[in-house]
């Protein structure tokens, strides 16, 4: 599809095609509800386990298991979350549903908003995007991806992100400063944590109650410590922290813009709510992720063929997340050249 019609770095998409990508928010709904009754099952079906006749060897994988899935939900949830920031949940859009359904279950809050506009705001600056953490620094051996991914899965990362909330902010770039007027700001009436704490702590006492009323008190609080909030921190940050890695991580450049597209499952296992079309999210952020692949049909050509976009180059990707892991994997060596590791000191 030709270009030569459109300003530099931007694409053919007219205002008057703007309506057919509105709509199908109540898709996030749906998807939602469908997600909860998985989270819901493995649990209820992890209490079978545990509470069966089976001697500990079949419960132990049965139990690995429902831990991996009730984390692949959480982490499928907060998602969901996302499009809630960009108002997309429910044609009806609820801030406070969307978040005792998708946010505060996963520890996130309505403040979040603030901080994912500011991702799209400063997409690969290492300094102001709060998401370069997870697909900057690209590792330079297969053994540095291997650690990456060892730390995720140990929940290392999760603890380190934790910590970081509590540590000196770094000094701000004097370079920077003008730049860093573009950053939104918090403004009247806008959520705070405060405000948000009380409902966070409801929810999860909500799911810490059902965990009691299912194996017990108190060990239905070692229940949800071991299958609500550590998978959390180990399977759903795996899945999210992978997600950003493939969506905007590079072997050769700081940062792009990448749709991962390929078999449901292939998308779906770290891409639902339609965050596969990443890069067409990127540059319309207010279509609803039922809209998505429709937008990409009509985009990939022009897309493809100009490469660059206003917001940074256009990369996709049609064998899923996890062949483009395989893909990166194959091409690295298995340690850091010795002049890599030099620069590196």
């Amino acid at each position: 599809m030709s270009t030569t019609t459109a300003k530099p770095g931007s694409t053919t998409l007219a205002k008057s095609e703007y309506e057919t990508y509105r709509g199908g928010q109540n898709a996030a709904l749906r998807l939602t509800l469908a997600l909860w009754l998985v989270a819901i099952a493995a649990v209820v079906g992890l209490h079978g386990a545990v509470t069966s006749a089976l001697p500990i060897w079949a419960v132990a994988p049965v139990g690995a298991l429902l831990f991996v899935v009730i984390g692949w939900c959480q982490a499928s949830l907060s998602n969901g979350f996302h499009e809630a920031m960009h108002e997309n949940f429910g044609a009806r859009h609820s801030d406070r549903l969307s978040a005792i359904l998708l946010g505060y279950p996963t520890f996130f809050t309505l403040c979040y908003r603030r901080v994912h506009t500011t991702h799209h705001v400063k997409g690969g600056d290492p300094i102001d995007d709060p998401d370069h953490v997870t697909y900057g620094d690209f590792p330079r051996s297969r053994l540095e991806m291997i650690g990456r991914f060892a730390g995720m899965l140990t929940g290392a990362a999760a603890a380190r992100q934790v910590l970081a909330r509590f540590a000196p902010s770094a000094a701000p770039r004097p370079d920077a400063e003008p730049e860093r007027s573009r950053r939104p700001e918090p403004k009247p009436g806008d959520p705070t944590i405060a405000g948000e704490a009380p409902w966070l702590i409801a929810t999860q006492a909500a799911i810490a109650g059902g965990f009691v009323a299912l194996f017990g008190w108190p060990l239905g609080l070692a229940w949800y410590v071991g299958f609500w909030i550590l998978p959390l921190g180990t399977v759903a940050k795996t899945i999210k922290a992978t997600r950003s890695f493939c969506e905007h991580g590079s072997p050769d450049r700081d940062f792009v813009l990448r749709t991962i597209t390929g078999k449901p499952w292939q998308t779906g296992t770290l891409g639902m709510y339609g965050f596969h079309y990443h890069a067409e999210h990127h540059l319309y952020p207010w279509v609803p992720y039922a809209r998505l692949e429709s937008l990409h049909r009509r985009l990939r050509a022009e897309l493809v063929a100009s490469g660059e976009t206003r917001l940074g180059r256009y990369e996709v990707f049609d064998e899923g997340y996890l062949g483009l892991l395989a893909v990166w994997f194959k091409d690295l060596p298995w340690t850091a050249p010795r002049e890599a590791e030099g620069a590196a000191r």
